[in-house]
């Protein structure tokens, strides 16, 4: 009997099994879990994306929160936000003859349109699912492959192939008219004509060309219409427009400079009328060639710094080996900003008509831009400074010379508009150049737009990439080895200080190398500047070089505070003039260079047209950096990014409309607005109020006795200790916190504040405090600071006897603990360490990004 068994189990071993039942992903599925295995979980790859963040970094996009996002060069110090954040592009649409039947507008057939499901049981509709696959491969940046092989992937996860191909889906998002071709004379650099878009003449030099010719010698450049981008950005954001007004009594955004006030006063603009912000510059796209792109953005002056940048509009685009021809490039762009102020815009507005009129007022670009777009001397040559009549004066330096522009008792006469025009029709006329100014400039011909005024000083090229950056790198350069500034012997010293620091997450850049110093950006220059001068060379740099570097210190922190008083003003303006009239005895005359001199102009700037923050080029630097991502390859570079630039914005504004309708599922509304967001929400997310929000999973843990005792102190009644829930981690009027007891942040210090009765405290953690039985608070626990009683001197002068509150000497952290709301926080601080002590001064703002 064994052995038959034996038998009868060996013969069923021999025999071929049949292959077992298919287990189906869903009813009607073509693809079995186990086929699915060996694909590619889609689903699992969506999660895998958001838990991909930084625990600093898990917040609402749609609040206004300063946390920490290193850009691409910043060493991997902390988890590479931005190479997650805004990468819009990807693949380039193939060519070909445009569609008369294509639909320009897709937001209109989905609002018209039934919901059309992708399949019987399925909540999602065609639209949405394309949506979200382009946005997916923009978000992460895929190549013309990967979205072909995302396209088939989802595909086989569904009862049938729905997805159209690659090609189909691009078109459906490719605008009828996606920009403007203007070709130039490759010798005059002057706009030619035509007659039949094949052959053109130039005007000037009466030289004829082929279109063929003039695309080869890359002798064009593109134009996108501004008026259809404002027109949708009106129709789809109104409600944001209003958010930014002029702060009265004080100088703040653009709109509460005098420059608008005047224009506004005097009835030539209206209170809904739009300001305009124009920015051109060259960006380097590839190390071996010398190409560079050149971009026109406009920003919309009317609307807060955050959403200004998340808001920039391209209107033209230049790409070659030269620097464009200003009068050339900008007149299509002018043209188009003149029909804008005197025609404006007719929109739907709560289905009423309404007109709406654009003025630009200001421009803020670089020097070299600056002096190109006014067609003026540039500041190395005679009266190269655009705001005033200084001559300049040429030095000896070595074998060379350089321009210096040294400040003289008698200071220069402005430069206005009235003068301007004088000197431009004799320039005109003689061939040559007065008082700097070489001829016409297209920017007169702008409503609006005083030439002289309007193009502000930025400072983040004049002062960060400026005198910060020379001022300091001279004194660690051995070149300056025997004068009295020469600090290059203890940078070992300075560097160790500078590796100590733990900035908050507000501060993007963590230190770097010293060494490596000529790489740095502006805003790492920023803040040296602002909050790490002090404790990096006290007792290293000679005294009276520390105070006079703490003149600089204390003007700009004031120019970039949110919100200035006229007083204040007047004591920044004095900051600087005293900071620039010292130059010359502790540095030598060669130092006089024009971005010493331009800080003298500064607070004209800031009086006319608001805070640095407002007028700066930071948010135009990081769009320049966004728009280098979109292409793939050399050819046809700004073909590239004209299409990739005008698809994300067709899947922006069909993602508003598709994504508000009620019967869209909220999974694919959350998955999108995750995809788009650089900045996500934790899934363990308390809402405690209005303004206060905790993250993680709270603890139950015992407190200590001083803890409890400040807890009862601060209720003023008996609670249950037993039910205190203890976080680590909380935002707060948006301004995201992190309890000192946190271990997770290793180059980061999210701890330090400054409450709103004057006092520096070290936040431990913050609590959920339960009494009489079922009511809760949120109660803030946390150390003092034994700060300095009397306010750092910033700067030690006996013309001015001029005090600064805003960085303190930390002597020590004390144990006292206190209790205290968590709105009683006022400012963030960022604390330097040195030696057995710590300053700690207040963050400028909360407002600003690099």
């Amino acid at each position: 009997m064994d052995r038959k068994r034996n038998n009868e189990s060996s013969s069923d071993s021999d025999t071929p099994r049949l292959p077992s039942k298919r287990r189906f992903l869903y009813d009607s599925d073509d693809v079995s879990s186990d086929e699915s295995n060996n694909c590619i979980n889609f689903r699992r790859i969506i999660n895998d994306i958001h838990d991909t963040d930084d625990d600093q970094c898990i917040i609402d996009d749609e609040v206004e929160v300063n946390v920490c996002n290193d850009d691409l060069e910043n060493d991997n110090q902390l988890n590479d936000q931005d190479n997650m954040e805004e990468i819009y592009i990807d693949y380039e649409l193939p060519i070909d003859e445009e569609d008369a039947q294509l639909l320009d507008d897709i937001g209109e057939c989905i609002m018209n349109e039934e919901r059309e499901h992708l399949y019987d049981g399925c909540n999602l509709t065609k639209e949405e699912g394309d949506l979200l696959i382009l946005n997916y491969s923009i978000r992460w940046n895929l190549p013309d492959a990967g979205l072909e092989d995302l396209l088939e992937l989802i595909n086989c996860f569904l009862p049938h192939p729905v997805l159209q191909s690659k090609y189909h889906l691009l078109k459906k998002y490719k605008n009828s008219e996606e920009y403007v071709l203007h070709f130039m004379c490759p010798e005059c650099k002057l706009l030619v004509t035509t007659s039949n878009h094949t052959e053109y003449c130039c005007g000037s030099c009466q030289n004829k060309y082929d279109v063929h010719d003039l695309k080869l010698k890359k002798s064009y450049f593109l134009q996108m219409r501004l008026k259809p981008q404002l027109e949708e950005f009106v129709m789809n954001k109104f409600d944001i427009l209003n958010k930014s007004k002029a702060i009265q009594g004080g100088f703040s955004n653009i709109l509460s400079g005098t420059y608008y006030q005047k224009l506004k006063n005097c009835g030539k603009i209206n209170e809904n009328d739009l300001i305009l912000q124009m920015n051109t510059d060259g960006v380097r796209l590839f190390k071996s060639s010398l190409s560079s792109l050149w971009p026109v953005q406009i920003e919309i002056a009317n609307l807060t710094l955050r959403e200004k940048r998340e808001n920039t509009m391209l209107t033209s685009l230049w790409f070659g080996h030269d620097k464009p021809n200003m009068n050339t490039f900008l007149k299509p762009t002018i043209d188009e900003l003149k029909q804008l102020h005197e025609v404006g815009i007719n929109v739907i507005i709560n289905d009423e008509e309404v007109n709406i009129k654009a003025h630009t007022i200001i421009s803020s670009v670089d020097t070299p831009a600056r002096c190109a777009m006014q067609k003026m001397t540039q500041y190395n040559g005679e009266y190269g400074c655009t705001f005033c009549y200084h001559k300049g004066k040429s030095v000896k330096v070595g074998r060379g010379g350089t321009k210096v522009y040294p400040s003289d008792n008698v200071q220069p006469l402005l430069r206005d508009l009235a003068n301007h025009i004088n000197h431009v029709q004799v320039a005109e006329k003689e061939k040559y150049s007065v008082y700097g100014v070489k001829g016409y400039s297209v920017l007169l011909e702008i409503p609006m737009f005083d030439i002289i005024d309007s193009c502000v000083v930025d400072y983040m090229h004049c002062v960060c990439l400026g005198v910060v950056k020379t001022l300091i790198d001279a004194s660690l350069n051995s070149k300056y080895n025997e004068r009295d500034f020469y600090v290059g012997n203890r940078i070992n010293e300075i560097q160790e200080r500078f590796d100590n620091i733990k900035p908050p997450c507000e501060v993007t850049r963590t230190p770097g190398d010293l060494v490596h110093r000529r790489n740095f950006k502006a805003s790492e220059w920023r803040n040296i500047m602002c909050y790490y001068l002090i404790p990096l060379f006290k007792q290293i740099l000679p005294q009276k070089y520390l105070n006079h570097w703490l003149l600089l210190v204390a003007g700009i922190r004031i120019f970039l505070k949110k919100k200035i008083q006229p007083e204040e003003h007047q004591r920044a303006e004095n900051f600087l003039k005293e900071f620039v009239s010292q130059i010359r005895s502790l540095y030598g005359i060669e130092f006089y260079k024009y971005n010493i001199h331009l800080l003298l102009h500064i607070p004209r700037n800031v009086k006319r047209f608001g805070c640095l923050w407002d007028t700066s080029c930071f948010s135009f630097e990081h769009c320049n950096g966004v728009l280098a991502k979109m292409y793939k390859n050399s050819q046809s570079v700004p073909e590239q990014i004209c299409k990739s630039y005008n698809r994300f914005r067709n899947i922006e504004r069909d993602s508003n409309i598709a994504f508000s309708n009620p019967e869209c599922p909220d999974r694919a509304k959350n998955l999108f607005k995750n995809m788009t967001s650089h900045l996500r929400l934790s899934h363990l997310c308390i809402q405690q109020g209005d303004n206060l929000r905790v993250l993680g999973v709270g603890k139950r843990e015992g407190l200590n006795l001083m803890e409890i005792a400040a807890i009862r102190n601060f209720l003023g009644h008996p609670f249950d200790e037993c039910a205190i829930v203890v976080y680590n981690r909380f935002i707060n009027q948006n301004i995201m916190w992190h309890g000192h007891d946190d271990n997770l942040l290793e180059k980061r210090n999210n701890s330090f504040a400054k409450l709103k009765n004057e006092s520096i405290v070290l936040i431990k953690k913050i609590v959920s405090v339960t009494y009489n039985k079922n009511k809760k608070k949120m109660v803030l626990l946390a150390n003092t600071c034994e700060v300095q009683n009397e306010k750092v001197l910033l700067a030690k002068c006996t013309k001015l006897k001029l005090l600064s509150s805003e960085i303190h000497e930390c002597h020590k952290v004390l144990k006292k603990i206190i209790a205290c709301h968590p709105d009683e926080i006022d400012e963030k601080c960022v604390a330097v360490p040195f030696g057995n002590l710590m300053y700690i001064s207040t963050l400028v703002n909360n407002i600003e990004r690099d």
